[in-house]
């Protein structure tokens, strides 16, 4: 898993971390192992500033082969997936609700909660990925995009 959080810090107190003249930050990106259901450590982590986007990280945490990488919407573009595709990179990934795909096959759902279990394509690549759109206990709706099939 693949997660980032970002503090700010006072301006007198870290001009290494600065941003533009009046901000100045710490963002971490994180790798969080999941050995098992009840275990689960941070990996490795890369520092930066808050101006640096999630996504031109990820692909310096990710380097584990057999292991399958899950993203939150700011690593969720087409182009990184795509090298992640042609590298064999396993990923599920949150997608925006304006995320464009093609419909290859209709799913359907097994799950109360599961509004949509399809495998579709995204533009330029031919791999089969599966969307799945559900709603969380809290009525948030949820897409997420893999290349796990099993």
């Amino acid at each position: 898993m693949i997660d980032s959080s970002h503090s700010m810090l006072p301006q007198n107190a870290c001009e290494w971390a600065a941003v533009n003249k009046d901000s100045s930050g710490v963002k971490l990106h994180l790798k969080l192992a999941v050995a098992s259901a009840d275990e689960d450590f941070p990996e490795r982590m890369i520092p930066s500033t808050p101006n640096v986007a999630d996504i031109d990280v990820a692909n310096y945490l990710m380097d584990v082969e057999d292991a399958t990488y899950i993203m939150d919407r700011g690593y969720g573009y087409k182009t990184k997936m795509g090298g992640w595709l042609e590298i064999d990179i396993k990923f599920l990934v949150r997608v925006r609700k304006n995320f464009k795909y093609e419909l290859v096959k209709s799913g359907t759902p097994t799950e109360e909660n599961v509004t949509q279990f399809d495998l579709v394509s995204i533009q330029t690549r031919p791999e089969i990925l599966r969307l799945i759109r559900f709603t969380d206990r809290e009525g948030t709706d949820f897409i997420l995009l893999t290349n796990r099939l099993d």
